[in-house]
């Protein structure tokens, strides 16, 4: 484990030294002296993290070629990710108000820990070498708690809701409220090109005056555009929509009709079960349809559209969609009204990379073995029925189970897309982030999902897990 504000230090021998060696060795301490000063880190004697992820997951294979580095250290940087996510649940209980959040840093993998005051009791870095995780982890030195920014985030959301108002498409427009943990504040973003109310202004005056040190103030692009298909098919372009015969899984493409049309809608993002009655559903983003909506597959066995079922519930910030009205939410269910024919199943569909080199390798039923909380900096991958798979590492979050922000594909239709990392389950694809001008931004990048925790807690349902 490194400490900024440590360093190390060695006991010399008993021989005698001369004059010039003298002065070297104490010119030496000095120079390592002030080094250590200055926050240099320094590399501990742990032992490597003994977790390695799977060599063929999409999220190492993507890694090694984006970062140029080799699978193994792929594998060992996602290996050691998710151990990490959980020890933040514990360092938060341990540490109480000395925990200041855990993050990584997206360019080597490192585990970031903010620590309030030091680890004057070793407690930290008892936690950190319980995980085994002493030789990926910093303690980085911050000014607030976790708890405090929690809290603190938490109204600049109530207040900024207050203050927006209702996005014709969905979700936020105006102030947008993120979590740095990195930077040790909570951002509060206005939009670019797009001129306050006299409410949003005195928002962002409230905010200065009450969080203080605590707020950073940032920009965005001010609106969301939701991938629900506004995009139709252009044969010039190449594009293909996925379609597959059952088993029903995530990453395939559901259809709505349209007269004699059926026209590409979303994807399938992951099976679920209810925690009431336990029946089958489809989670997907709540913005694909309104309650009573009828979705259809096509299945390349018999060229033909199929009913699916219809979407049970949804949570959506659009007035009049029919969804409960939720600003920051965007999730639904849709039932699967013929289970023994559809055989629901606990995977995605992966597929090959599709880029310039085949990052990914191709797999009809990667397992979900259970869900969890985002963290800025982590890896995640999608699966879309328009733009295949493709990984990125989360850039902002409003919260570990609410909206995250990561630079992955998406296009209209692949709303509602599995976000999935190790294989568990992490989100739905939402939409993107437009500028100023209403243009998305590259095929590839600000992309938004909606966190699976905060989706199965408001919609009643467990995601269906494969066993181990």
């Amino acid at each position: 484990m490194r400490a900024d504000d440590s360093f190390a230090t060695r006991r010399w021998g008993v021989h005698r030294l001369g004059v010039l060696g003298l002065v070297g060795t104490l010119l030496a301490v000095m120079l390592a002296s002030s080094a250590a000063a200055a926050g240099t880190p320094r590399t501990g004697a742990a032992d490597p993290p003994p977790y390695l992820a799977n060599a063929t997951d999409p999220a190492v294979t993507t890694l090694a070629a984006d970062l140029d580095i080799s699978i193994r250290e792929a594998q060992r940087r996602m290996g050691w990710q998710e151990p990490a996510i959980e020890m933040a649940g514990e360092l938060e209980r341990a540490l109480g108000d000395r925990y200041g959040d855990l993050w990584f840093d997206s360019s080597t993998g490192r585990v970031k820990v903010g620590i309030v005051g030091g680890d004057t009791a070793g407690l930290a870095a008892r936690l950190i070498a319980r995980r085994k995780l002493a030789a990926v982890t910093d303690l980085v030195p911050v000014r607030h708690s976790y708890a405090e920014l929690k809290q603190a985030a938490a109204w600049l959301n109530a207040q900024t809701t207050r203050a927006n108002p209702r996005a014709r498409n969905g979700l936020v427009r105006g102030l947008s409220v993120w979590r740095l943990p990195d930077r040790n504040t909570v951002e509060l973003a206005l939009p670019r090109g797009q001129r306050l109310t006299s409410t949003q202004q005195a928002t962002v005056a409230a905010a200065r005056q009450r969080l203080g040190s605590k707020l950073t103030i940032g920009t965005w692009a001010g609106q969301t555009r939701d991938l629900s298909c506004a995009w139709s098919f252009n044969g010039a372009s190449g594009k293909t929509v996925f379609n597959c015969d059952p088993p029903l899984r995530g990453g395939l493409m559901m259809y709505t009709r349209s007269g004699t049309s059926y026209i590409p809608q979303c994807t399938v993002g992951f099976n679920a079960k209810s925690t009431v009655d336990a029946k089958w559903y489809v989670m997907t983003a709540g913005h694909c349809g309104s309650p009573g909506t009828t979705f259809y597959v096509w299945q390349p066995r018999d060229r033909q559209y199929h009913v699916l079922g219809h979407m049970h519930r949804c949570i959506w910030g659009q007035s009049g969609s029919g969804c409960v009205d939720s600003s920051d939410d965007d999730e639904g269910i849709i039932t699967i009204d013929n289970v023994p024919g559809w055989d629901p199943k606990p995977s995605v569909y992966v597929h090959a990379w599709t880029g310039a080199n085949d990052h990914t390798t191709e797999n009809p039923g990667y397992p979900i073995y259970g869900t969890g909380g985002s963290q800025l900096g982590m890896r995640v991958c999608t699966s879309g029925a328009i733009s295949g798979t493709s990984c990125g590492n989360v850039e902002r979050f409003t919260g570990v189970g609410g909206l995250a922000q990561v630079d992955l594909c998406g296009e209209p239709g692949d709303s509602g897309a599995p976000i999935f990392s190790g294989q568990k389950a992490y989100g739905l694809l939402k939409g993107a982030n437009p500028d100023e001008t209403g243009k998305l931004p590259p095929a590839c990048q600000d992309r938004l999902y909606q966190g699976i925790t905060e989706a199965t807690q408001r919609l009643h349902v467990a995601v269906a897990l494969a066993l181990p």
